[in-house]
């Protein structure tokens, strides 16, 4: 029995749809049976796919296998790789399914939780890995056609859980968007909930930013920090077995690779866009003139002079400069006018 990858949607991708990617290894005994309809047999997917067809391995090849001692797919097995001794990623033909093999250029043992480099030879040898724990093992594959390509491989205690952006609120003192995300279950040890972002395009091939959520169980908190007025925030959520560090250093294709599971509003990504708002505070109309700091003119309380003042993200005081000194404006509800721009 294989792990078989199916393409189901109609995207176009570079390894032809129906000679379907598949996972065979010595722990199947390197049988290429598909699994038909269960639910191992996953689609080919695409993260993210506001640019038509792209190039930066946004497409890939998807499985997990749950590994047990019983009831599993595949029993543990620790595999130090070699003839017989590893598994092998394949794509052909009915008639020749090792047509096309991705396998290291020599033998070797496959990282957890990391990117993989692999080469596309019609010999070699079968990779090595070490599945000899019990859980799942999440397997992405770069469709970087019938070439060199690489793979990452996530390891997760329970079955990885699914994940759904829900609703977004703002914070009137610090101007965060605070993004609300629901999971299917409690994450296991490891596996954390992210949002990738970027402000101004929707396109995550450059100048994306990673946050993790906080939170237990089912419910879970991102906070993106606070931007620039007018500008639309666009972003995914997704979990992961790469901590927050090593995303904030993966490149910009590693990081859709590195997504265990993921909610890309169909492809179209999410956004919200920070509008500002115009309050009248004292008497003034008072307008947000963009970023976290800024200046504007308003009546100080009781005066008929116009001053300036200056605020800073998730500071309640309002300095009013008079005559080369601050005073600090008591008057807390007009200080939280302005404030809350959003």
């Amino acid at each position: 029995m294989s792990m078989v990858l199916i393409a189901v949607d109609s995207y176009a991708q570079n390894v032809y749809s129906s000679e379907p990617v598949q996972w065979v290894g010595r722990p199947n005994g390197y049988s290429t049976t598909p699994y038909n309809s269960d639910y191992r047999t996953t689609v080919y997917r695409k993260l993210s796919t506001t640019t038509a067809n792209p190039a930066d391995g946004r497409g890939q090849w998807s499985t997990t296998i749950n590994v047990q001692n019983a009831g599993g797919d595949i029993a543990p097995d620790n595999m130090p790789g070699g003839g017989g001794a590893g598994w092998l990623l394949i794509s052909g033909p009915l008639s020749n399914r090792f047509q096309n093999k991705w396998n290291f250029n020599g033998i070797g043992q496959g990282a957890l939780n990391a990117y993989n480099d692999v080469v596309l030879q019609l010999g070699g040898q079968d990779m090595g890995l070490n599945m000899g724990t019990s859980g799942y093992y999440h397997f992405n594959f770069r469709d970087a056609g019938y070439v060199n390509s690489n793979f990452f491989v996530g390891y997760t205690l329970n079955a990885p859980v699914t994940c759904n952006y829900s609703s977004l609120s703002y914070n009137s003192i610090t101007h965060n968007a605070q993004l609300s995300v629901s999971t299917s279950a409690t994450p296991s040890s490891g596996e954390g909930v992210f949002v990738r972002y970027r402000v101004g395009t929707n396109d995550f091939t450059a100048s994306t930013s990673v946050v993790e959520a906080t939170g237990s169980g089912t419910s879970w908190t991102a906070t993106i920090p606070a931007q620039t007025c007018s500008t639309t925030v666009y972003f995914y959520v997704f979990t992961s077995t790469r901590s927050l560090a090593q995303l904030n250093t993966d490149s910009e294709q590693n990081r859709f690779l590195a997504a265990l599971r993921y909610d890309d509003n169909s492809g179209n990504n999410y956004s919200y866009t920070n509008i500002p708002i115009t309050a009248t505070c004292s008497g003034t109309n008072v307008t947000c003139l963009g970023g976290i700091n800024g200046s504007a003119s308003v009546n100080s309380s009781g005066g008929t002079s116009a001053y300036s003042y200056l605020w800073n993200n998730g500071n309640t005081n309002v300095f009013i400069h008079r005559n080369g000194t601050s005073y600090v404006n008591s008057n807390v509800q007009w200080c939280q006018c302005f404030m809350q721009r959003w």
